[in-house]
């Protein structure tokens, strides 16, 4: 659970800093990401406090999300770059 929670860690702090690096992206496109990103956050918090012991399928889904979303964000932000 440690490397799965690890990795997306590594991969919100990722998005998130390409998300601080793009300036003006269009407001769809900030809207957009910034709904993910709070997800993204939400879910680690949710594995974290439950210490991804409880349902361990469910946490592993969960961190498994947060990395796709990752990939999102950094395509929306990639295709808003000049």
């Amino acid at each position: 659970m440690k490397v799965y929670l690890a990795d997306a860690e590594e991969a919100y702090e990722k998005a998130r800093a390409m998300f601080d690096k793009v300036k003006d992206p269009s407001p769809k496109t900030r809207a957009e990401v910034e709904k993910l990103l709070r997800g993204m956050k939400s879910d680690l918090t949710l594995v974290k406090r439950g210490n991804g012991m409880h349902n361990v399928m469910y946490s592993i889904e969960l961190l498994e999300s947060v990395n796709k979303r990752s990939d999102k964000v950094i395509s929306l932000l990639t295709a808003t770059k000049p």
